[in-house]
């Protein structure tokens, strides 16, 4: 994955939590809380790959 796809999907998340926060709309709760989880299990993923995901561990981008 690239940080380009990285960043795209932080950004959708961001966009539903903003959505939600305006519209109260379960579908888009639902929709956010699946993508939320998705993103916590891919930068669990590279947290892993990097180290371990120990507090030492550090991911460096240029």
């Amino acid at each position: 994955m690239t940080l380009y796809s990285l960043a795209l999907r932080i950004k959708e998340v961001r966009d539903l939590q903003k959505n939600y926060m305006q519209t109260m709309d379960s579908n888009t709760l639902t929709q956010l809380t699946d993508r939320e989880t998705e993103l916590d299990k891919l930068v669990t993923g590279i947290t892993e790959s990097y180290g371990g995901g120990t507090s030492n561990s550090r991911i460096i981008i240029n």
